[in-house]
């Protein structure tokens, strides 16, 4: 653990290089070739391009990246539409029904037009019904928030719009606390891989991607 700490450490009060060799972009606005479907070896029609920007614009389910990952920093830009919700969720397998029950979600929310903005536990930014986001990082529907996550053994960190919302130690006191008081307490392996996809969340609502990119650490 102690050596985890370091590292984050390090990447944090380090100038990581983004040199175009070091990152793999999951998104460059031309093409959907590192993603599939949830379950499926496919894509819907719901994930469209328009204006080099992914977008859930339809009926679609989850979209996952096709290749799994564990020690990362992901870095993306997410626009939700009014009243709208969708997430990041990370290390998801596809062993249960959806994903959010095996994945860590960070939440993507229009906190000022949907019910779950009025719950900071819940709301844009949030890691979803876990830890809160107790900043004033969000910005509003119609608006691109920046997102980084850096993903290191049992250690993540949440950044939003540059700031640093949420530190999680899986399997620390402080994560079985929460997940003791979340509606993810029945599911017996939520959160334990290490190992996983990265997926971008279809909760029925427009949501609009962009710079999706990821760095193995």
């Amino acid at each position: 653990m102690l050596k985890t700490t370091l590292l984050l450490s390090f990447i944090l009060v380090s100038e990581i290089s983004t040199a175009q060799s070091k990152w793999l972009n999951l998104f460059d606005g031309s093409n959907l070739d590192q993603w599939r479907t949830y379950q499926c070896n496919c894509t819907t029609d719901g994930w469209i391009i328009v204006n080099n920007e992914l977008v859930r614009k339809g009926p679609a389910r989850d979209l996952i990246t096709k290749e799994k990952f564990k020690n990362f920093i992901l870095e993306l830009e997410w626009n939700i539409s009014k009243g709208g919700n969708s997430g990041i969720i990370l290390r998801a397998n596809e062993r249960e029904q959806y994903s959010f029950m095996s994945g860590i979600e960070m939440q993507i929310l229009d906190d000022f037009n949907h019910p779950d903005g009025t719950n900071t536990l819940t709301s844009a930014g949030s890691v979803y019904s876990l830890y809160p986001n107790l900043t004033n990082a969000t910005k509003p529907f119609g608006e691109w928030n920046k997102v980084r996550i850096i993903a290191f053994d049992n250690s993540i960190k949440f950044f939003l719009n540059s700031q640093l919302i949420n530190s999680v130690s899986i399997g620390s006191n402080s994560w079985n606390k929460a997940v003791s008081k979340s509606k993810f307490k029945s599911l017996k392996n939520f959160g334990s891989s290490l190992y996983g996809h990265i997926v971008l969340q279809d909760h029925g609502n427009e949501v609009s991607f962009r710079h999706i990119k990821i760095r193995k650490l």
